[in-house]
């Protein structure tokens, strides 16, 4: 509630909310949405145990069901979850960059660019054929996990706990990042300065 009322003092538009192998914040979080007038998007960040494997947005009711559906199965353990996405409709599927599929994108899918990620993401654009890097597939990827540097710290310490080995032990790969958190317009302008399409690519995928 504290991130989303930061969001609207600046005018921000809608936000996402994509759980983690889960939808059970999300009726809260639309009720707080269409009470200050956004539009509602919401989704579920695929992982298994802690690797990333893909973000899935409804574009609407019915792909919101698609989702639940996939997610069921997967809880159930009827389906195991996959490196990609299967065939959901009505949905936006955004891959991580460490994750980018080894083929053409579908016409739903896009690649995901943490601001971390910007000369990992310039080797990507160095590598590509000439002509077949395409620019409107890559959007601004900003999950926003903690509020602040003592969220982050009680994080690791239940991760830990979850895994039962000492703090000082932790595998860097199964906790989240301390990047995850809320940035301002600004800040992401300077954080993604010179690749400022990727915030627009977002935007627009978020405006559809």
């Amino acid at each position: 509630k504290e991130l989303l009322q930061e969001h609207e003092k600046q005018n921000a538009g809608p936000i996402a909310l994509t759980d983690i192998n889960s939808t059970s914040a999300c009726l809260y979080h639309a009720m707080n949405c269409q009470s200050r007038g956004w539009r509602v998007v919401m989704g579920v960040d695929f992982r298994k145990s802690a690797d990333q494997k893909f973000i899935a947005i409804a574009k609407n009711n019915k792909g919101f069901e698609n989702i639940n559906l996939y997610l069921s199965n997967i809880l159930h353990k009827t389906i195991k979850l996959k490196d990609e996405a299967p065939a959901l409709p009505h949905t936006y599927i955004i891959y991580p960059l460490k994750n980018k599929p080894n083929r053409k994108l579908r016409a739903n899918e896009y690649v995901g660019v943490s601001h971390t990620e910007l000369f990992r993401f310039q080797k990507t654009i160095n590598a590509a054929p000439n002509g077949e890097f395409q620019q409107d597939k890559y959007v601004a990827l900003n999950p926003v996990t903690f509020r602040n540097k003592r969220d982050f710290n009680a994080h690791r310490l239940l991760r830990a706990i979850d895994k039962n080995v000492l703090l000082s032990m932790l595998d860097t790969k199964e906790q989240g990042e301390q990047s995850h958190t809320f940035y301002s317009k600004n800040d992401l302008q300077e954080l993604y300065a010179g690749y400022e399409y990727l915030l627009e690519n977002a935007q627009q995928l978020l405006k559809r």
